[in-house]
C-alpha cells in the first residue's frame, strides 16, 4: 500500500547552543582559593577550555606525555590518555568541531630538539590522533584560531634558532601549508586576533637575550604580512588581550631576557596601526598571564621579577581608567604557568614554577559589577522565516544602551536587547554581536552568534510528505529520522532540485512504517 500524502509541517524551531555561557557570580572581594592539585608536577605546559567547560592540561615538564583534566564542577583533576609525542612549549588551540590541536614543541630526551609534529584530542573518546606534520619544527610559536576555522602558527624557535616562517592548518583535510614570511624571525612574541580578522604579532626575541619592538599583520584573505606601528618599548614574554573596544593591551615582558623586566603597558589601535602608552603596572614582571574577564577588565596573575623573583601577585586593568588595581594574591608564587577563564566566570590557574605552584591549581573569583547573564545563541533560520537574538545582562548601572553589529558594521535602528530579522535571506547570514553600555559608561560587547538561512522554506514535517520552498533550479536533501531527540539520527532520503519555487516531496511507504520526521537541508547530500 502507498500513501501519498501531504502532512502540514511542524514549527519546530532548529537553534545551535553555540556560544550561550552563562556567567553567574556573587559579590564579594576579589579572592584566590586552592582547588585540587594535578597528579603530574608540570610547566611549560599548554591548557584549553573544552566546551563540556572541563579544562584539558597537556604535557609540560617533568613528565611531557602526561595529560590530565580539570573538573570545576568537582574540583578535581584526572588523568586521560597521554600524548603519542611528549611535548614542553606546546600550543593547544580549541578547533570549532570541539576537538583540540597541540602543535609543535619541544622534547627534552638525549639532545633535545623541537617538533613539527602535530596531534589532536578528542573530548568525546579522550584521545590522541597525529594531525600532519609542520614544514618546520617548532617551539616557543604562537598558534591562532582564524575566522574561518583554520589555525596560523607564526615564528618560533626552531633547530637553526628563531624563525620567521608562518603555516597553516586546515582542519577539512589535516593539512599544513606555508603562509607567508614575517618581516623579523621571533620567539616569545604575541599573537592576537583582531575583530577584523587579521592577526596582530608584537615583540618577542630574535636572537636569544635580546627583544624587539617591531609588530606585524596577516591577513587570511591574501597570505601576506605587512609591517604595522612599533611598540613604545621592546619586550618578550609578555602578554597581550584584545579587549572589548577592540584595541589590543600589551603589558609587561622583558627587555633583556632574562635580567630585566617591565611594568610598562601599552595599547595597540587597529584603526590608526598606533601604540600608546597606558597605566603601568603596579609590578614589572615576564612570564605570567592575562585573562580577559566577562566585565571587561583583564587580570594579569604571576610572572617573574628580577628583583622580587617569582611573583603571587596579581592586578586588575580597567579600560575605563587605563590604571591597575590589586587583585588579590595567589596563593602561589609562579611563572610559566596556564591561567583559563571557565564558564562560571573564574579563573583556573595552573602549576608553573615557584614556591607551591609546581602541581598546585587554584581559581581566582572577582567582584563583577556588570556582566551578561545570557549570550545571544547561534541559529538556524528558513528562507523568509523570522529568527530573534536577546542579550541579558545584570549589576550595571540602568538605564542600558544597545547596539547590534552584523560583522563590524552597526545595524541601524537595532538598538534594544533583542534583535528580530523577518523574512530572512541568504544576505541575512552571517555574525551577530551586540555591544551593550550603561549609565556610567562601562560597555560589554557579546559573544558572536551566527545565523545560518536554510534556503528551504520548511523546518520539520512528518509523515509523509514535505513541501519544499526554495529556489527553482537548486538542489535540496531531504532527510529524515524516527527520533527527534537524537541529533546524530538524521539520514538522506532524496535530492531534489526544484523546477518550481514550491515543489511537494513526499515518500512512500507502507502503512506499518513508524511515524517518521522529515526536514530539508542545501543539497546535494550523500544518501545511504
Amino acid at each position: 500500500m502507498k500513501r501519498n500524502i501531504h502532512i502540514s509541517t511542524l514549527a519546530l524551531a532548529l537553534s545551535a547552543l553555540v556560544g550561550n555561557l552563562s556567567f553567574t557570580t556573587t559579590a564579594k572581594a576579589d579572592s584566590w582559593t586552592n582547588t585540587g592539585a594535578m597528579s603530574i608536577p608540570r610547566q611549560a605546559h599548554a591548557a584549553a577550555l573544552l566546551p563540556n567547560g572541563k579544562v584539558l592540561v597537556a604535557g609540560g615538564s617533568v613528565s611531557p606525555t602526561s595529560v590530565e583534566l580539570y573538573d570545576p564542577g568537582t574540583g578535581t583533576w584526572t588523568a586521560t590518555n597521554p600524548l603519542n609525542t611528549g611535548r614542553e612549549d606546546p600550543t593547544a588551540t580549541l578547533l570549532p568541531n570541539g576537538k583540540v590541536l597541540v602543535v609543535g614543541g619541544y622534547r627534552a630526551v638525549g639532545a633535545g630538539s623541537s617538533l613539527s609534529s602535530t596531534e589532536l584530542y578528542d573530548p568525546a573518546t579522550g584521545t590522541w590522533t597525529p594531525s600532519g606534520t609542520m614544514s618546520i619544527a617548532r617551539y616557543r610559536h604562537t598558534a591562532t584560531l582564524l575566522t574561518n576555522g583554520k589555525v596560523l602558527v607564526a615564528g618560533g624557535y626552531g633547530s637553526s634558532g628563531p624563525l620567521s616562517s608562518a603555516e597553516l592548518y586546515d582542519p577539512a583535510n589535516g593539512g599544513w601549508t606555508p603562509s607567508g614570511v614575517l618581516s623579523n624571525a621571533r620567539y616569545f612574541h604575541t599573537a592576537t586576533l583582531l575583530t577584523n580578522g587579521t592577526v596582530l604579532v608584537a615583540g618577542g626575541s630574535p636572537n636569544g637575550p635580546g627583544v624587539i619592538s617591531s609588530a606585524e599583520l596577516y591577513n587570511p584573505a591574501t597570505g601576506m604580512w605587512t609591517v604595522t606601528g612599533a611598540m613604545n618599548n621592546g619586550r618578550g614574554i609578555h602578554t597581550a588581550a584584545l579587549l572589548t573596544n577592540g584595541k589590543v593591551l600589551v603589558a609587561g615582558g622583558g627587555v633583556s631576557l632574562p635580567s630585566s623586566t617591565l611594568s610598562s603597558a601599552e595599547l595597540y589601535d587597529p584603526a590608526t596601526g598606533v601604540w600608546t602608552l597606558t597605566g603601568a603596572m603596579r609590578d614589572a614582571r615576564w612570564s605570567h598571564t592575562a585573562t580577559l574577564l566577562p566585565n571587561g577588565k583583564l587580570l594579569v596573575a604571576g610572572g617573574y621579577s628580577t628583583t622580587d623573583g617569582v611573583l603571587s601577585s596579581a592586578e586588575m586593568y580597567s579600560q575605563a581608567t587605563g590604571t591597575w588595581a590589586q587583585a588579590g594574591t595567589m596563593i602561589a608564587a609562579r611563572q610559566g604557568h596556564t591561567s583559563t577563564l571557565l564558564l562560571d566566570g573564574k579563573v583556573l590557574a595552573v602549576g608553573g614554577s615557584g614556591g607551591l605552584g609546581y602541581n598546585s591549581a587554584e581559581l581566582y573569583e572577582s567582584v563583577v559589577l556588570f556582566y551578561i547573564t545570557a549570550q545571544p545563541r547561534s541559529q538556524i533560520g528558513y528562507l523568509r522565516g523570522t529568527v530573534s537574538f536577546s542579550v541579558s545582562v545584570t549589576n550595571g548601572t540602568p538605564p542600558y544602551s544597545y547596539q547590534w553589529l552584523k560583522g563590524t558594521n552597526m545595524i541601524v535602528g537595532a538598538i534594544n536587547s533583542a534583535l528580530v530579522i523577518t523574512n530572512l535571506q541568504s544576505a541575512n547570514e552571517g555574525s551577530y554581536k551586540v555591544v551593550i553600555a550603561d549609565a556610567t559608561g562601562s560597555t560589554l560587547t557579546s559573544q558572536p552568534a551566527t545565523l545560518t538561512v536554510n534556503p528551504a522554506g520548511v523546518s520539520i514535517a512528518l509523515y509523509a510528505g514535505v513541501t519544499i520552498d526554495g529556489v527553482a533550479g537548486q538542489t535540496y536533501g531531504v532527510q529524515s529520522t524516527l527520533d527527534l531527540s537524537n541529533t546524530n539520527s538524521w539520514a538522506g532520503r532524496a535530492n531534489v532540485t526544484l523546477t518550481n519555487a514550491t515543489q511537494l516531496w513526499y515518500d512512500s511507504q507502507p502503512a506499518t512504517q513508524p511515524q517518521t520526521y522529515y526536514r530539508v537541508v542545501p543539497g546535494p547530500i550523500s544518501i545511504p
